[in-house]
């Protein structure tokens, strides 16, 4: 499917390529809203069921360079909010310049399992949930790797009822 001038959404039963001059990049999630030109791209309320992949053509310059962020809400396993024996876990992707560039929504996470976060970032945000509830998230992005204990990465809170919340930077150049 191509789209034309304007504002295509694309969700994860189709695989559609938005025409720009540069290479395509391949995205993860339900929803893309972005305009055609690629003069800017949107990203919202993105849920990413494990088999589900997207194709879009991006910018390789869409995004500000410098010290990223990702917020991160994790709910408990089984429990009522979460009924599951995965995590479910929310990601709001930030670049360089604070910009909002990529939401994530109740992403399920096997402990151990490693959740790759396909942004207009030029490398993937990985992200790992441990074991136990009380286990920091594991990230790598780039090669650098560090958890949500980290100070100089992570400010992450404990849980409140079902759920936790933190704040992680990263240099992403």
């Amino acid at each position: 499917m191509s789209a034309a001038l304007g504002t295509a959404t694309v969700t994860v039963t189709a695989t559609t390529t938005i025409p720009t001059a540069d290479a395509p990049r391949t995205l993860t999630g339900s929803v893309v809203s972005s305009d055609c030109n690629m003069l800017s791209t949107t990203y919202t309320e993105v849920s990413l069921p494990a088999t589900s992949t997207v194709t879009a053509t991006v910018s390789s310059q869409a995004y500000t360079p410098g010290w990223c962020g990702v917020h991160v809400s994790q709910y408990l396993r089984n429990n009522t909010e979460n009924p599951s024996s995965d995590f479910k876990l929310n990601f709001r992707i930030f670049d360089g310049a604070q910009a909002l560039i990529a939401t994530f929504m109740g992403v399920d996470a096997s402990p151990g399992h490693t959740t790759p976060l396909v942004t207009l970032l030029p490398t993937v945000l990985n992200v790992t949930t441990q074991n136990a509830d009380d286990d920091p998230v594991l990230f790598e992005y780039n090669g650098v790797n560090w958890d949500s204990s980290i100070a100089r990465h992570c400010h992450f809170g404990g849980y409140d009822a079902s759920k936790r919340e933190g704040d992680c930077g990263f240099t992403c150049n």
